[in-house]
């Protein structure tokens, strides 16, 4: 829903707007095969499209992107001199595996785990993602986290430890599949610095899944490294992951939040926009 309401603001202020599902999008089985590369070719079909389109303007084409958006965005705007101007909506700044750390180390505090406990835990992710990005073949990489998951249980009793083994194996299938492993070993930042059209970059204050704090300065040094002259980074306050005001920030509030989008980052976005569409 907040996506029908952008694309609707915009349209109302004379941008056209093309949205479209990713290609994993409805899957029952939430096994993601396509990678964000994959992706990122997916919404260069949609530019091409667009290019076909006698009443678009050719030279006037760009990418908006949200979380995983926001990090294909760039990816192709790196590569794709055609891309008129690009917006990230709490797009990432860090590579996977400290976005998806971060994610999780907020969460836990967030449920009131004591600091040690969140310390410990951070830890054993750090050991999961280097085993996942260590060792290319699933039965091998299977193999190694079920043992480090057995060691970090050698204290619990046998049911406690055979239950959390097979909660973990619920998990394995989805962080072995090429969408996970290109996701914690991808670093936007190179990308970044190769981006040369107009960039804006929106983080809500509140968002914990892709923290503020630790992604905008990482999105403004690596556009400033890169010599980018046309950019604007901006933290929104009171907002969460979806540009929604928030108390929390946590997914279990966002469904509860009648606001499907701030007014403010709608106006905020469709100025930035109309700038730059109407020359």
């Amino acid at each position: 829903r907040p996506f029908l309401v952008l694309a609707d603001a915009l349209t109302r202020r004379g941008i056209a707007v093309l949205r479209y599902d990713d290609r994993d999008f409805g899957r029952q089985d939430e096994v993601f095969m396509a990678t964000s590369a994959d992706l990122a070719e997916d919404a260069l079909a949609a530019v091409t499209f667009l290019r076909s389109r006698p009443e678009i303007a050719p030279g006037k084409i760009g990418l908006a992107g949200h979380s995983e958006g926001g990090l294909i965005a760039p990816m192709l705007a790196s590569r794709e001199k055609g891309i008129a101007f690009i917006v990230l909506l709490a797009g990432p700044g860090l590579r996977g595996d400290r976005i998806l750390k971060l994610q999780s180390l907020a969460a836990l505090k967030h449920s009131g785990l004591d600091a040690a406990a969140v310390e410990k835990e951070g830890a054993t992710l750090e050991k999961i993602y280097q085993i996942i990005q260590s060792e290319p073949e699933n039965d091998t990489a299977n193999s190694k986290l079920e043992a480090m998951l057995r060691e970090n249980l050698a204290s619990v009793d046998d049911e406690q430890r055979e239950q959390a083994l097979a909660m973990f194996q619920g998990r394995v299938q989805m962080l072995l599949t090429p969408w996970f492993r290109y996701f914690i070993s991808y670093d936007p930042r190179p990308a970044l610095t190769k981006v040369s059209c107009p960039v804006l970059a929106v983080i809500g204050e509140k968002d914990f899944q892709v923290p503020p704090r630790e992604n905008l300065p990482a999105i403004e040094s690596a556009l400033k490294e890169g010599g980018n002259r046309d950019f604007l980074v901006k933290e929104l306050p009171g907002l969460n992951h979806l540009l929604q005001p928030c108390e929390t920030g946590m997914i279990d509030e966002y469904s509860a939040i009648e606001t499907t989008i701030s007014p403010d980052a709608l106006k905020l976005i469709g100025d930035w926009l109309a700038a730059r569409t109407a020359k």
